[in-house]
């Protein structure tokens, strides 16, 4: 049907230029096909975000500065975790303190626990209560597999955004029914009796849309030998970490679910101002679930409401001298 409709279409441009008493040449008409091949590919290849002013814009026209990384991008960088994926952005770099806590540097500034960024899951808040708002506690290793992409924008943001956005704002958007569509499920082994699982289940409809994730992680760590640290004492390094995370998106017309639970262990960071130890460990549950509810007063109005609640809580112990 398809090769029909085009050689009926170009039996019809013939006899139009035949009929026509000017002149036209066929490479002339080849370049009008290169020129509209090429600003349909143009239009397919824009991309759209919302972190930067809270409305769908093309980044191309967007005011601020916006970087965008895809799944796509994720799978083919091999990033392990959003860690790794934010070391690729211009203008931000990864630090990690004493204490193995990962920082956020963004154009020069930076703080012990990156509270002058603001990190967002599908557009609600994730930093927590320590340190005036510290952004990374719990979600420095969350699973990429449910990421569908990460927008981020370098800049002051808090006059959308209130506090914390200060120097950035990093707005994780997590897959939805329809990226996923079904079940996805994949597990790995690897050295140090390092596991990992994570499942994706997702489906929609006209009416329904909801998405899931659940992921597991456990490895005992490097076990490296060390012959001496600070205090002038030699052993082997025990850097074990085990990680719980479970996501969720549904939406039903107007009303709309979300939530998100990380519970990360871990125990001695290897580092250059680390004490070496085997006892220090620490343990940090972080979750929060939200109900929103969006509609239209005109065309030109529209207002959302939303109900959430969050919780994040810490249990770390140091081990300075053994």
């Amino acid at each position: 049907m398809e090769d029909r409709v085009k050689t009926t279409s170009r039996s019809v441009l013939i006899g139009l230029l035949a009929l026509s008493p000017l002149s036209f040449s066929q490479p002339a008409y080849a370049d009008e096909l290169s020129a509209l091949q090429k600003e349909i590919r143009w239009l397919q290849e824009e991309t759209f975000v919302t972190t930067a002013t809270k409305t769908v814009e093309n980044i191309n026209k967007s005011g601020a500065s916006v970087s965008v990384i895809t799944a796509q991008d994720l799978q083919k960088m091999g990033a392990r975790n959003l860690m790794d994926a934010l070391k690729r952005v211009p203008g931000l770099g990864i630090h990690y303190t004493n204490i193995g806590l990962p920082t956020i540097e963004v154009r020069g500034v930076k703080t012990d626990f990156s509270e002058k960024v603001l990190v967002l899951i599908n557009g609600h808040p994730t930093n927590n209560n320590i340190i005036n708002g510290g952004a990374l506690w719990n979600m420095r290793n969350i699973v990429i597999d449910d990421i569908a992409h990460v927008e981020v924008v370098r800049g002051p943001g808090s006059a959308l955004y209130g506090a914390n956005a200060f120097v950035a704002v990093i707005n994780i958007i997590t897959k939805i029914g329809a990226d996923i569509n079904g079940i996805t499920a994949s597990a790995s082994v690897g050295s140090d009796e390092t596991k990992s699982l994570n499942v994706l289940l997702g489906q929609a409809s006209e009416q329904f849309e909801v998405a899931a994730n659940l992921h597991y992680y456990d490895t005992e760590g490097a076990e490296e030998y060390i012959e001496s640290d600070l205090v002038g004492e030699s052993g082997n390094t025990y850097s074990w970490s085990e990680n719980y995370e479970f996501g969720f998106n549904m939406s039903a017309g107007k009303l709309s679910l979300q939530g998100k639970y990380i519970h990360q262990k871990a125990g001695p960071h290897i580092g250059a101002a680390s004490v070496l130890n085997d006892e220090s460990k620490v343990d940090g549950i972080e979750y929060f679930i939200e109900v929103a509810y969006t509609d239209d007063v005109s065309n030109k109005i529209d207002y959302e409401v939303k109900i959430y609640h969050d919780k994040f809580d810490t249990d770390n112990y140091w081990e300075l001298l053994e």
